[in-house]
């Protein structure tokens, strides 16, 4: 049909809305309508809806316009649609009618005759068993299985609606200035083009000013997803584990200046591919109803100042080795060791799990770092058996539980910086931590226990704090089953770099120190370079103090020993034994297991004395084992001096050549 308006032919024009439907799929018959307008075809003032089992445009670039919304479904309730390159051949040809029975076909041709007056366009139906196909949709130049040469512009071009109960993305389609929703159940993102499967790139997904998916089941992404202003990820009935999968080689990208990215599911989320966004001042979040697994080759990061990312899961959440979080930078690991390049200053990562979180991988920022983690629910032995495996008698060989493990590396390169890892139940360390910012502040804190065996490298303060609770305030019973708060292992750590600063353990129960704690230096191959003066290291426990590790500071040394618990040992070196001064107290409060005192011993690097302080319920055994106390109170030689201090006695001074023996 054809109405003549001016000098325009047209195949239908109308001042108000129009509305065409024709019959259904004909099963018995073999029958399917097809509506195809050969001119142009006009709303003056109202919305398009067609109703087809097929529709063909055939007007030219533009011919199909309207003020307001177009909306294409197929006539049957249940019907294919091949969107783009996907309702044509390797050609470019689109596919012929008797090929494609029972799908609404709408090739590059028809989507380039769509205008850019339209405010929406819908296409589909959202019902069960409707499957829709989306090829190659954007500004074409050639034929991509051919490189014939042809100009087309089959991009969507107004704010997009597609329907289906199952989507397949197997080519590049674009909305670069507009929005593009997929509502549905389920959809599956691929890497491969339909019409170039042998192409080793990924070589499909969908691209948009504002992208959304809402789904209700599953979506799988092995393609790209990505939004200038808005990525919007959405999973919400899932029935599977994982309502969200990610490949290594996908990408979900929001790559404006401005903008933000959101991804949920109410069940698990699995992310092998990258996922960042490039805004400044960005806040995107994934977050899990379930658990949160970051695999291997994971890279999931915001690069824009001032950014933060944030990872929530309501059970657990996992990084797995060589996966990488990072905020405001890059990251260089061709050489083993991480070298970093900032590209966005103050950006930070937020990390929340109310169970379990495994550390595997690497978390950096350019500012700060937030690690937050509740009660496990899991059985984790075999993970311990596997850490301690050829180190008989390693003391988490029988561990069961945790609320935090790294065993990955945690760096934030900001200044006056707080990185602050906090646990309900177990936070254990084998991993490496680096706050290299001046100022930058460390804070490892469990209700129940902490366990370090790795390197802690820290420019200012170190706070390590087992069966401490949020407030400050000491966790009643807060110790593993043996009794222990803090353990710090003896191929871990601890050193601060900067001058002034201070390393503080403190433990409910009892601490046992086997690592080394240096506080004020840069330590290198041939020793300690000290930093300046004022650095100390403070240990306290409620029960015992074990110290069978170096200490070493560029200041003050104090031990707080409480009161021993029965289960606390004093099979301690002769000497070095420091005993309970009433019968009440059954074993010792501070046990020097195979340490010289000189390792306790303060370094002087100016005129000012620093002093070893031994504080508790203590009688000093020293002249039974040969070192001559001075009397109270006069310091018994030069240099730097250590003092033991009983509450109920007068002070005890060793000289620092008394120490050095």
């Amino acid at each position: 049909m054809g109405v003549e308006t001016g000098t325009n032919r047209h195949a239908l024009s109308a001042s108000g809305s129009i509305l065409i439907t024709l019959p259904a799929f004909d099963m018995a018959a073999g029958d399917e309508d097809r509506l195809t307008f050969a001119g142009k075809l006009d709303s003056v003032t109202g919305d398009i809806t067609l109703t087809a089992d097929e529709i063909d445009f055939l007007g030219g670039d533009g011919s199909v316009t309207g003020p307001l919304g177009m909306v294409m479904r197929a006539a049957s309730d249940a019907s294919t649609y091949r969107v783009g390159t996907s309702a044509e051949t390797a050609g470019g040809a689109p596919l012929l009618p008797e090929l494609s029975m029972r799908s609404l076909d709408l090739a590059a041709r028809d989507l380039s005759a769509l205008g850019d007056t339209f405010t929406t366009i819908t296409i589909g139906r959202e019902a069960t068993d409707n499957v829709m196909y989306i090829g190659d949709a954007f500004a074409m130049t050639r034929v991509k299985a051919t490189g014939q040469p042809r100009v087309i512009d089959a991009s969507f071009k107004a704010t997009t609606l597609l329907l289906a109960d199952h989507f397949v993305v197997e080519g590049d389609a674009r909305a670069p200035q507009d929005s593009l929703t997929l509502r549905g159940n389920t959809a599956e993102i691929r890497g491969i083009n339909l019409h170039t499967p042998n192409n080793p790139k990924v070589d499909s997904g969908l691209t948009a000013r504002e992208l959304r998916l809402d789904l209700r089941d599953r979506l799988n992404v092995s393609g790209w997803l990505i939004g200038d202003q808005l990525i919007d990820v959405q999973v919400r009935e899932a029935d599977d584990d994982f309502g969200i999968t990610t490949d290594v080689v996908s990408s979900i990208l929001q790559v404006g200046a401005t903008g933000s990215l959101l991804i949920r599911s109410d069940r698990g989320i699995r992310v092998a591919g990258e996922v960042g966004s490039s805004a400044t001042g960005a806040s995107p979040v994934i977050s899990a109803g379930t658990q949160l697994d970051l695999l291997g080759g994971a890279d999931v990061f915001v690069t824009g100042e001032g950014a933060t990312i944030r990872l929530t899961a309501t059970d657990s959440l996992t990084l797995a080795s060589d996966s990488i979080v990072r905020a405001g930078l890059t990251v260089d690991l061709s050489d083993g060791s991480p070298r970093y390049d900032v590209t966005g200053a103050r950006g930070s990562v937020v990390i929340d799990s109310p169970h379990e979180l495994f550390l595997g991988g690497l978390v950096a920022s350019s500012g700060g770092l937030m690690i937050d983690a509740g009660t496990p629910i899991a059985d984790h032995a075999d993970t311990f058996q596997a850490l301690t495996s050829g180190l008989p008698g390693h003391y988490l060989a029988e561990q069961k539980r945790y609320a935090i493990l790294l065993t990955g590396s945690l760096a934030a390169l900001g200044d006056e910086t707080l990185l602050e890892l906090s646990a309900a139940e177990d936070l254990i360390i084998f991993g490496n931590i680096d706050l290299p910012g001046s100022g930058a502040d460390l804070r490892l804190r469990s209700d129940r226990f902490v366990f370090v065996e790795g390197d802690l490298n820290i420019a200012d303060r170190v706070e390590i704090l087992g069966g401490v609770a949020a407030d400050g305030q000491v966790v009643a019973g807060g110790a593993d089953s043996r009794g222990t708060s803090v353990y710090l292992g003896a191929a871990g750590r601890v050193n601060t770099t900067q001058a002034g600063t201070k390393i503080v353990v403190r433990g409910a129960q009892d601490v046992d120190v086997y690592t080394s704690l240096v506080a004020g230096g840069v330590i290198g191959e041939t020793g300690v370079t000290w930093s300046g003066e004022g650095s100390s290291v403070e240990v306290t426990a409620g029960q015992q103090i074990l110290v069978a590790g170096a200490i070493q500071a560029a200041g003050d040394l104090t031990l707080n020993p409480g009161t021993a618990g029965n289960d606390d040992r004093g099979d301690v070196l002769p000497g070095r034994h420091v005993r309970p001064r009433t019968t009440q107290f059954r074993q010792p409060a501070l046990a020097l297991r195979g340490v010289r005192l000189a390792e306790l011993a303060p370094r002087g690097l100016g005129d000012a004395e620093q002093f070893v302080t031994l504080e508790g319920p203590l009688v000093p055994q020293a002249q039974r084992h040969g070192v001559a106390p001075a009397e109270p109170g006069v310091a018994s030689g030069a240099g730097p001096q250590a003092r033991v201090v009983d509450p109920q006695a007068q002070p005890l001074e060793f000289a620092a050549a008394d120490l050095a023996q």
